[in-house]
Formats: C-alpha cells, structure tokens, sequence
C-alpha cells in the first residue's frame, strides 16, 4: 500500500503471502501489515513492525487494501511512522524500530472501519471503481504523511457539500495537533494527493480522475507546491 526508503532502509506498508503453506498459499498468515529491513543486506533483515489488529489473515488490511488508506514515512533521525488507515492508530517508533507512541486517529477525524465490510461489499469495490469512490467519500481518509519539522502531518481526504477537502494534521512533536486547511481546488470527486517535505516546501501531487469510469477524459494531474513553515 505504501513504501518509503531512508539511506539503506526500506520501510513498507503491506503484506506477504505464504507459498508454503499447506493450502499452497496463505496471505498473510501472522498479520503482519507494515515492515523494515535493509537493502544493503538485500531485505534479508526484514522484519515486522505492526500487525493487522485482527490478527492473522489479516482481514482489516485485506478489506481496505485496495483503497489506498495508509501511508508509512521515515522521520529524523532514523524514525518513522506507521499509519495503516484500515484501523484506528498512528504508530512512532525510534530508529530502533521500537514503538515510543501512538495517536488516536479517531480522534483525529479519521474514519478506519474496513472491519465492517462484508464479503460481499469487498468483491464489489475491489472491481467496482464506482462504488469504491462513493464509499471513500463518506468518510474521512488518510491520504499521505509528511515528514515536517515540528512533527509528522497527516494529509486526511473528506468530501463536504459535494466538494473534496484536504486537512493537514500536524502531530507535533510537544504533543500538541495543529490543524490547517489545504487549500487546493479538485478537478473531481475523485481526486486525490499525494506529497513531500523538502527545505521548507512541501510538494502536493494532485491526480484526479472523471467523474464517470467510461469517461476516460481524465483532468491532468498538477503538481502544487506549498510553504510547510506556513501550513498554507
């Protein structure tokens, strides 16, 4: 679902599936959904991180993997952040990959309920791009994290009176939330950000899509830089 790299450190949000097990394949059979290892060592170092809250299988992954909902992130010194997005909580852990703190997303105003979806609601919208859209706009999403000075900045997608919106929700370091509008205009109800931190600057990615799967007239994406000491 998400993937960053630091130096030789790979850090991935996603998951593994068994070949050897005896049904010939099993996906995901400790649950785990976000992992770290090293590229200089060819990833045999890989190891886990965080695992999906319902354990093995990893169904809330599983449910919502297609979405899009999650994002991982190196920060300073060697640390990073998890945030699968298919369940509540944002994880921080130390170069060590210790975990140090969490967040209540929830509290946050993110929607993380892939645990209620039915079979039959998750073989519809892993093919049904209409009804994956008008599910994720009734809800308040993760979109990206950026790696900002005063602390990592969740980027969460929700639709109001018809209209995308993005929100900035800057975890701060002193443990206080900042919270800011990004004020970008989208093409559609499909469109969607992708971004990150450089000197001071922040680059939004904005990629949208037709309103309508057979309308392939899609708008082009836009590339939107931002000053990140501003939030604006």
């Amino acid at each position: 679902m998400d993937i960053d790299v630091a130096g030789d450190r790979l850090l991935v949000l996603g998951t593994r599936m068994d070949y050897n097990a005896p049904s010939g394949h099993q996906f995901a059979p400790d649950g785990t959904i976000a992992w770290i290892g090293s590229l200089d060592k060819d990833l045999s170092d890989l190891r886990p991180v965080l695992a999906d809250a319902r354990g093995a299988g990893a169904p809330d992954y599983s449910a919502c993997s297609t979405f899009g909902m999650g994002a991982v992130r190196f920060l300073g010194a060697g640390s990073f952040i998890v945030v699968p997005g298919v369940q509540p909580g944002a994880y921080l852990y130390d170069a060590r990959a210790r975990l140090v703190r969490t967040w209540d997303t929830v509290g946050l105003g993110l929607d993380s309920d892939c645990a209620s979806l039915t079979e039959e609601q998750i073989g519809t919208m892993a093919v049904d791009f209409t009804a994956r859209a008008a599910w994720l706009n009734r809800r308040r999403t993760l979109e990206e994290v950026l790696p900002l000075p005063e602390g990592p900045g969740l980027v969460v997608r929700r639709v109001v009176e018809g209209r995308v919106r993005w929100r900035l929700e800057v975890l701060g370091n002193s443990g206080v939330v900042g919270s800011y509008e990004i004020p970008i205009v989208p093409d559609s109800l499909r469109t969607h950000l992708r971004g990150d931190v450089r000197n001071g600057k922040i680059a939004f990615l904005v990629v949208s899509h037709s309103e309508s799967v057979s309308d392939h007239r899609h708008p082009p994406s836009r590339l939107v830089i931002a000053v990140a000491a501003d939030h604006r």
